[in-house]
């Protein structure tokens, strides 16, 4: 967390930590794999407050592009046992991961998996951005431990897939 802290570029132009939605607006789900859960926003990129966002769910990294905008949404969790990354691992290519937020949904599909070191997963994060929405979810490896990440990368399928939900 806290080389991302220190290396990560600012999130889009007008989505800054501040300006991004409040806590609890986001939903996150794998349905493949059973992964449901809330993903909120840390006050701030300090370690204590993203751990915090942790808690009772996944965060979405401040420093970040928000989901279905232009950049890169990084999504940290918890592997360890009862928490909502547990099964990271299980994902596969092709998955479809979807976001929502308040009436908005967006799917994406997963492109790559890897099992990394941090530094190698800093280097992935903090390389170039397109102008694509993708989405990074990383969570410790093995199992309850931070030797190495699981980094699942997936981009938003197409413009057509930001639908309103009825």
């Amino acid at each position: 967390i806290s080389a991302l802290a220190k290396t990560q570029p600012p999130a889009s132009p007008g989505h800054t930590a501040a300006t991004t939605p409040h806590m609890d607006t986001y939903k996150l789900a794998i349905s493949r794999i059973g992964i449901a859960t809330t993903m909120t926003i840390p006050k701030s990129i300090a370690t204590r407050d993203v751990l915090a966002s942790l808690k009772n769910g996944v965060g979405l990294y401040p420093a970040s592009s928000p989901p279905g905008h232009p950049g890169r949404a990084i999504v940290l969790g918890h592997s360890a046992r009862a928490y909502a990354f547990t099964l990271l691992q299980m994902t596969a290519v092709g998955d479809r991961i979807t976001i929502t937020e308040g009436s908005k949904e967006y799917i994406y599909e997963v492109f790559e998996k890897s099992i990394l070191s941090p530094e190698a997963t800093d280097r992935i994060l903090n390389g170039p951005l397109s102008a694509e929405s993708e989405l990074a979810l990383i969570t410790c490896w093995p199992t309850g431990n931070s030797a190495k990440r699981v980094l699942v990368r997936a981009r938003l399928l197409s413009p057509g897939a930001l639908t309103s939900i009825q």
